[in-house]
């Protein structure tokens, strides 16, 4: 192994890259789900650089579904843990175990949307009985209860969601609607108008990185579709096509780091829900590609899977 003192080359830089392991990568986690009815406790991850089948992570304190799932660098919460619940709980990303009890959101909710910018996380919309307008947050690394945020521009759950350091945005939702609305995440306040997707459609995977929000998979007027679309998130605007899922599905959850985004699980046609993880490379576009399976299959998880290096900051 060389000595790497002094200034650097471009050519030593080359090869500290290659002698050393990268120290940071990015773990997507898989927090609850549900196949059929009702929800299970585990908790699957896995290393987005690579390819290759998820592992066990840990359970949470009870049965999820409908989990809706955010991280910071450390920590990943699950909002609605227990079905329809106000409870909110985390797991400490890099270790691997049970979860712990983070706070409550303001009433027994199911289905929102989740940004963040590394440090706030925000829950959009869900189901509190019937679908809600209601925006509420908490600051991730400190446990503790939701605060009011703002409110989306009508009753929304089952949205996509998509996130940069400074946007978060919301697509799709109740009622197949083809709205895309966005917060700036440090301050407080109702939506803005951010565009339109391709359809009117609901039960997709929101994702992508600091540059690119990846919308994949959708359910519209009783048909699914393995269609990808994306979005600047800097810039405001309708969703281009991006290219298709291996089969289409619904209810997948999704992710992405700087340069993968990686949806994991749903329902396809046949009513089967599935292990499935694909992936695509974000920066371009075209189809996605095998990358692995979950430990089980993974069903209702719109919004169920997250990881620690939030779109590659």
């Amino acid at each position: 192994m060389p000595n790497y003192n002094g200034v650097w080359s471009l050519t030593t830089q080359l090869q500290y890259n290659t002698d050393w392991p990268r120290f940071f990568q990015s773990r997507a986690l898989v927090i609850g789900s549900s196949v059929g009815s009702g929800g299970v406790t585990d908790t699957d991850f896995f290393n987005i650089e690579t390819t290759g089948n998820a592992a066990d992570f840990g359970n949470l304190s009870t049965g999820a579904s409908s989990v809706s799932a955010i991280s910071s660098t450390t920590r990943a919460l699950g909002f609605s843990i227990g079905g329809k619940a106000n409870v909110i709980e985390f797991f400490l990303v890099q270790s691997t175990g049970n979860s712990t009890d983070f706070g409550d959101m303001a009433a027994a909710s199911q289905a929102q949307a989740t940004v963040s910018n590394s440090t706030r996380a925000v829950a959009a919309g869900g189901e509190e009985g019937s679908a809600t307008d209601r925006m509420q947050y908490v600051t991730m690394a400190s446990a503790g209860n939701t605060t009011d945020f703002g409110n989306l521009s009508g009753v929304r759950q089952l949205a996509a969601p998509a996130n940069s350091t400074t946007r978060g945005v919301f697509a799709g939702g109740t009622s197949s609607t083809n709205v895309m609305e966005y917060i700036t995440t440090d301050t407080t306040g109702n939506v803005t108008d951010f565009g339109n997707l391709a359809q009117a459609d609901t039960q997709h995977s929101g994702g992508g990185n600091s540059t690119r929000g990846i919308f994949a998979g959708r359910y519209n007027s009783g048909s699914m579709s393995n269609e990808i679309q994306y979005i600047t998130i800097a810039n405001t605007g309708n969703a281009s096509d991006f290219g298709d899922l291996t089969a289409a599905r619904i209810a997948v959850g999704g992710t992405g780091n700087a340069t993968r985004n990686v949806t994991v699980g749903g329902q396809i046609a046949s009513g089967a829900f599935v292990n499935t993880i694909d992936y695509i490379t974000i920066g371009t576009t075209g189809n996605a590609s095998d990358f692995g399976d979950c430990t089980a299959t993974k069903g209702n998880g719109h919004d169920s899977v997250c990881n620690n290096s939030h779109g590659g900051l």
